[in-house]
């Protein structure tokens, strides 16, 4: 039996971010560092990435096809001891809403097809104490599944 589908989508978006290096033309490595769960920071290993997913409803449209509708947040976290913490940040940003721009992306999955378009972002400075600053961003996703 194969994974989740909502599982298989996450895999994609971790998939897509991997493409962030500066070989790349982006403007950061984070790309290096992209986890689907979640990871202690450790300061000396740079910035680091996680996907999560939020708000997840599900609908039937029709007799053989269902529809996943979530926000997948991907999490760019900086350590705040980088001089230059939060003009990362706002680099993580940039580059994470270049993968995924507001127009919707399509991708295929095992049975199914996934749009992702970009949505909002945030910088959040130690939040909940941590040593880091947050670039946060919310991915608005589709998923068409066949049943």
């Amino acid at each position: 039996m194969s994974e989740p589908i909502t599982w298989q989508a996450m895999q994609r978006i971790a998939l897509q971010l991997a493409v962030i290096l500066p070989a790349n033309g982006y403007l950061t490595s984070i790309g290096q560092n992209v986890d689907l769960e979640p990871v202690q920071l450790d300061a000396s290993a740079g910035a680091r990435v996680l996907v999560g997913m939020q708000r997840l409803q599900v609908s039937e449209l029709a007799s053989r096809l269902r529809m996943y509708e979530c926000t997948a947040v991907v999490e760019a976290l900086v350590p705040a001891s980088q001089a230059d913490a939060q003009q990362q940040a706002h680099r993580a940003i940039a580059d994470v809403l270049r993968v995924f721009p507001s127009s919707p992306q399509l991708f295929a999955l095992a049975g199914a097809e996934l749009e992702v378009a970009g949505d909002s972002a945030d910088v959040l400075e130690r939040p909940d104490g941590l040593n880091a600053m947050v670039a946060q961003v919310r991915l608005n996703l589709r998923i068409r599944e066949s049943v």
